[in-house]
């Protein structure tokens, strides 16, 4: 008989997170770059994507990051180490993602697209310190935090 390794909880819950973030960080993105005053004066109707683009996002982001291990708790046990593997999961993401619209919808703004890079590292960066945060006040552990006893 076999038995299934079961992914911790709290990684499920990072990871369906990270995938609702991205898309809230791409409609906040459009909506930044409508409000700010850099860049070109756009339409607001050229600033809108169209819906597809988001959930290739979220996957562009999704397997990125688990790509990167930052849903590994060995990986991630220190919050540089969380800051950086999302990092470099972004860096990835955002090129793949870049890419992507290359192909197939070539009228994003450029500023645009750098905000939702900005954006989205925040919010997912954000939230991820929020649960370390919470972890630590509510004295709970993550996955890989061992209990060592010398004897």
């Amino acid at each position: 008989m076999t038995t299934r390794a079961r992914l911790p909880r709290l990684t499920v819950q990072l990871f369906v997170m990270d995938l609702l973030l991205t898309p809230v960080g791409l409609l906040l993105a459009t909506w930044a770059r409508q409000v700010l005053p850099f860049g070109q004066t756009l339409r607001p109707e050229s600033a809108i994507l169209p819906w597809p683009i988001y959930p290739v996002a979220a996957l562009c982001w999704g397997v990125s990051l688990a790509l990167s291990g930052a849903y590994d708790p060995g990986l991630v046990l220190r919050w540089w180490k969380e800051g950086l593997r999302v990092s470099m999961a972004s860096v990835l993401a955002t090129t793949l993602l870049a890419g992507l619209l290359y192909m197939s919808y070539r009228e994003t703004s450029r500023l645009q697209f750098v905000y939702f890079f900005l954006i989205n590292l925040c919010l997912i960066l954000l939230y991820r310190a929020a649960l370390r945060l919470s972890y630590r006040v509510l004295g709970l552990r993550r996955a890989a935090a061992r209990n060592r006893v010398l004897i």
